[in-house]
């Protein structure tokens, strides 16, 4: 569900211990519009480059910099970050982008991360959704190496939207998590998380707005 930090875990969190573990790695952070992944991305630029953890834990794990101005970290931008890595490579070790962007034909990830990429604008319509999928699997999927890694995270819009194929596809595993507890029957896992969202909070939502309460609470 929304508000229950899928972000923080899978976007910012895996991503900086995935890439402390291999600094080899070449990361895509995919969401539905590039501002989005471009926030994420700051985030992460700003714990490397501060988080007193992240020295501790993964020492190594700092920016690549330039050979000219040795004080200026080389492919360090709004959209992209190089960190200091055996590997030579054309691609950076972190690049953002918005669902169906074509800059990511050539490239080739060892892990990418699909974060919120649905949305109205990119759900509303049958071919809207069928664009969506075929971008996937005609280019995002491709640029993947044998025995890189996929993770989606996000809210499902409509049955037949992207998180439904992927859900469907041979080779993944799908969680699905709800505020409501008697969705446990059905296989999700149930959020339980008072601190943050009270019963009373999600029961006013209800009852404002079925519709958008099943789907941004209840996965469904």
């Amino acid at each position: 569900p929304r508000e229950t930090g899928k972000s923080t875990l899978f976007s910012v969190s895996y991503c900086l211990w995935s890439l402390g573990v291999d600094p080899n790695l070449r990361i895509a952070i995919i969401s539905s519009a590039s501002h989005q992944s471009k926030r994420i991305l700051a985030t992460i630029k700003q714990y490397i480059m501060t988080d007193p953890d992240i020295k501790s834990c993964f020492p190594n794990l700092t920016p690549k910099m330039d050979e000219i101005n040795v004080n200026k970290p080389k492919k360090w931008t709004v959209d992209s970050i190089l960190v200091n890595r055996p590997l030579t490579s054309k691609d950076v070790s972190i690049v953002s982008y918005g669902v169906g962007s074509k800059s990511i034909l050539g490239s080739r990830f060892d892990l990418v991360l699909l974060d919120d990429v649905l949305g109205q604008h990119n759900t509303a319509t049958q071919g809207e959704i069928e664009k969506v999928i075929e971008w996937y699997t005609n280019t995002l999927e491709k640029c993947v190496i044998e025995g890189g890694q996929i993770v989606c995270v996000g809210t499902a819009w409509k049955s037949n939207d992207l998180m439904h194929y992927l859900e469907k596809k041979k080779g993944w595993s799908c969680a699905k998590y709800s505020f409501d507890e008697e969705d446990q029957s059905d296989g999700y896992r149930w959020v339980d998380w008072p601190s943050r969202h009270t019963r009373q909070k999600l029961d006013d939502e209800k009852t404002n707005d079925i519709v958008s309460y099943n789907r941004n609470r209840r996965c469904r």
